[in-house]
């Protein structure tokens, strides 16, 4: 795990490489199968469906080739992936412990923008400590309703412009406030109405995600330093 960037070493600390590895080891068997005569032997193997690897792989039964393998040719290999492993965790535990000691609401919003799978707890707690950590301007009852969905919007387009995505649109803020609250948003006036509040919260979300990024860039610096 290569420290580069604090929200590249949040997300990275939490991300399991295994999925990744058994994705690659199966692909490996079928192009070794791809390239083996017809006199190699080969067997049906099964993968269960719930096997610590890719989510997005399914139980498979294919043939993998049987080839008698050296012990050289693997101590190697299963020792530099050894050491890198150690190598992750050990620059991982840092980055964990490092957001351990921010206030939870601050962990569950670096979880929501930066876990490789957030849960929905985090995206509950974000969005209440982005909507009341926004300074809003006085509205009535029925618009601080909205607001709270338009909140969610804005999270959720914060979320991607960290991953380079653009911000989100007014069409597509109205879908999210409809699909979650079934209130419908009247984009028409988005300038009048609502492009201040969405601003207020866009530039909340860019100062709360900096804070909870704090620690994690001192062991960046840190680990720079050390260099």
């Amino acid at each position: 795990m290569k420290l580069i960037s604090a929200r590249q070493a949040w997300h990275d600390a939490y991300y399991d490489p295994s999925a990744c590895q058994i994705a690659e080891a199966i692909a490996e068997a079928r192009r070794q199968l791809r390239k083996s005569g017809p006199s190699t032997r080969s067997r049906l193997r099964r993968f269960p469906a719930a096997y610590s690897g890719a989510a997005a792989e399914d139980a498979a039964e294919f043939l993998v080739a049987m080839e008698l393998i050296r012990a050289t040719e693997t101590r190697g290999r299963s020792r530099v992936t050894s050491l890198n492993r150690a190598a992750h965790m050990h620059a991982a535990g840092k980055v964990m412990y490092a957001i351990s000691t921010l206030a939870p609401p601050l962990q569950h919003l670096g979880h929501f923008l930066h876990h490789p799978e957030p849960k929905p707890l985090d995206q509950n707690r974000a969005h209440s400590f982005l909507f009341f950590s926004t300074d809003l301007p006085n509205i009535h009852r029925h618009r601080k309703e909205t607001a709270w969905w338009v909140c969610l919007a804005a999270l959720y387009s914060w979320r991607g412009q960290c991953r380079g995505a653009e911000e989100w649109w007014p069409g597509r803020i109205a879908g999210l406030v409809a699909d979650w609250s079934g209130i419908a948003l009247d984009v028409s006036h988005w300038q009048r109405d609502w492009a201040e509040i969405w601003d207020l919260y866009l530039a909340k979300a860019d100062e709360l995600e900096a804070r909870a990024l704090q620690p994690v860039r001192a062991v960046i610096d840190r680990q720079e330093g050390a260099a």
